[in-house]
């Protein structure tokens, strides 16, 4: 039976370690959490590839583990009384990653959880997180120079609230594509922002969503471009249906030494429902003139002409709003290469008789 503990933690004033102290996580997040500690929490890594990687946990002598060349399945837990009593001073969780494949990880936490990624060497590498149940969850990743590193998040959400926080640095000529998949029914707080501290690195944003049921979704998108020849892109698209509310904000920020910063921000939403309420909010903020930037958002339902189209060929309403679902996504799956992946977020997104 899980002992279950009363603690109020106040993440503004965490005392993260050094080589976090640069990140703004401290100064933004304002708000006390209630949090119930389990008794035990659980992270799950899997492998394939030519990966090496060590993990270090801190209920006890910090643990270092390397495994090469791994398909098996490792768990590693610890208790939450020794996760509260070093949340202050320490990652939950710190993975080094060297060479070639693909990590797959998920984070068993009911309360915190969080995680710190060090990705290094010069090959390509994939993370894949499963689907998490942490009420907060803190990812930090570092990439090297010459890596390039593709993350997947599919991530649905049916109850409660959950506050989601992803940051990058990325080094000199790294490559970072995000591929990001929410379902979300209920309230989510999302923020995904990325430094590029490396000349010649690039950030790339896939983002799609689908937001239901009466819940509130806020989500911010934000591509920091900190040295010379930089590049992002941003492409986010949602849907919002029945009586939600969601805000998507992103944000283009160019530096004074950023020259021949490239980085272009699409929003777009697609309201199902009379009842829904979307707001797309991009913005730039750019203090070098010798940089190529642009935005752009749209907010917009399904036009009824395709709609009646599609039902007088005998698809019934729901069917063709499907079709029409589908299409609106299409373009961030063009530009998933994996076709597993691609799977993935389709299946997450629509309808299963559409997504086959």
């Amino acid at each position: 039976m899980s002992k279950k503990i009363s603690a109020k933690i106040k993440l503004a004033k965490i005392n993260w370690p050094n080589i976090l102290k640069s990140w703004d996580l401290t100064k933004k997040l304002k708000t006390d959490f209630s949090l119930p500690l389990q008794d035990k929490n659980k992270i799950k890594i899997k492998t394939t590839g030519n990966i090496s990687w060590q993990i270090f946990r801190f209920d006890q002598a910090p643990l270092k583990l390397q495994k090469k060349y791994l398909t098996s399945q490792q768990d590693f837990t610890w208790s939450s009384q020794a996760i509260f009593s070093m949340i202050k001073n320490h990652w939950l969780v710190d993975i080094k990653i060297f060479g070639d494949g693909e990590l797959f990880w998920q984070m068993d936490s009911a309360d915190l959880g969080g995680i710190y990624f060090f990705v290094q060497g010069q090959g390509e590498i994939t993370i894949n997180e499963k689907q998490n149940r942490s009420v907060c969850q803190l990812v930090m990743i570092d990439v090297g120079n010459l890596v390039t590193l593709h993350y997947s998040l599919n991530k649905q959400q049916i109850k409660g609230f959950t506050f989601l926080s992803y940051q990058a640095r990325l080094g000199k000529q790294s490559n970072c594509f995000w591929e990001i998949g929410l379902k979300n029914k209920a309230w989510l707080v999302g923020s995904f922002v990325t430094k590029l501290l490396g000349t010649g690195s690039q950030n790339n944003y896939l983002f799609g969503g689908r937001i239901s049921g009466q819940s509130k979704t806020y989500l911010n998108f934000l591509n920091q471009h900190l040295v010379p020849n930089t590049t992002g892109d941003m492409l986010i698209k949602a849907i919002a249906e029945d009586k939600s509310q969601t805000i998507i904000a992103g944000l283009i920020d160019i530096g004074l030494k950023s020259t021949n910063a490239n980085s272009y921000l699409q929003e777009d939403i697609l309201l199902l429902s009379a009842q829904a309420r979307a707001s797309a909010l991009p913005n730039l903020e750019i203090l070098n003139r010798d940089v190529k930037a642009s935005h752009g958002a749209t907010v917009g339902r399904i036009d009824e002409e395709m709609l009646y189209y599609l039902m007088s060929r005998g698809l019934s309403k729901m069917v063709a709003t499907e079709l029409i679902v589908s299409g609106f996504f299409h373009s961030l799956g063009s530009k998933i290469t994996d076709r597993q992946r691609q799977r993935k977020l389709f299946n997450l997104l629509l309808a299963k008789d559409i997504s086959k």
